[in-house]
């Protein structure tokens, strides 16, 4: 998960729109993602760079290690909780903590002091080595935004409607439409799963419906808010993944 900054979680999916969201390999090889992911039963909380390419570092794994080397950086560290959705709610602290975590391991590793224990206790991981889970395995709730894309064939900017058509009459159970505002809808959180899942679509093909996926941007929220606006927007904003609706 990218990360911009930390609040509470919840999860908002929306289409990418923009190629403006593409990021060179050398901008995308620096950022900062946390991650959870798994080697046996238990989920792990990690971190790493870029797409992953560098290795995972087991958090929790890495500050008994550093504590073991005497390194500093560890004295007096913030509370890191075990998963992801609790480190998101401890906020701002927690997360600067991990990247003291992450980047002491790697020093400590560069410079010879740093013995990777293995076993139950190992710190540093290939890619190739874990399997990836959903970021935040528990979220609150998963709103998603209906029809926030455009046709690969459309022109970047919005066409021009001449003659739009007139909008519906409000009825006792509807509004009139009206294309500023969002159509919302919330997903079932029990159907998360993680990077590489098995997705099952048996009766969907058996039916004859059309299969389809959506490469999305999943924004974690979790900063409660009611009414605010476009400015503060970006305040309650904690960070980034990928999302496949």
């Amino acid at each position: 998960m990218n990360l911009k900054r930390a609040l509470a979680p919840f999860v908002l999916l929306g289409a990418l729109t923009t190629p403006a969201l593409a990021q060179s390999g050398a901008a995308e090889a620096s950022i900062f993602r946390l991650v959870t992911f798994q080697t046996t039963a238990e989920l792990r909380l990690g971190a790493t760079q870029g797409n992953g390419e560098a290795g995972i570092i087991d958090i929790h794994n890495a500050i008994l290690a550093l504590m073991a080397a005497g390194a500093p950086e560890v004295r007096n560290l913030a509370y890191i909780p075990a998963d992801m959705k609790s480190l998101i709610e401890v906020g701002d602290t927690g997360v600067a903590a991990v990247k003291t975590v992450y980047r002491a391991a790697l020093a400590q590793k560069a410079s010879g002091k740093l013995v990777d224990p293995g076993g139950e206790r190992r710190v540093f991981y290939p890619l190739t080595a874990v399997r990836l889970r959903s970021p935040i395995t528990n979220p609150q709730k998963v709103f998603g935004i209906a029809a926030n894309y455009r046709s690969v064939d459309a022109p970047v900017t919005p066409p021009t409607r001449p003659n739009p058509a007139p909008p519906r009459p409000p009825s006792a159970l509807s509004r009139a439409a009206d294309p500023s505002l969002p159509s919302y809808f919330l997903k079932s959180v029990s159907g998360i799963i993680g990077q590489d899942d098995e997705i099952v679509m048996t009766d969907l093909m058996k039916d004859g419906l059309p299969s389809s996926h959506e490469a999305e941007l999943a924004v974690v929220i979790g900063k409660t808010a009611k009414n605010i606006t476009e400015a503060e927007a970006m305040d309650y904003v904690f960070g980034y993944t990928v999302h496949n609706d």
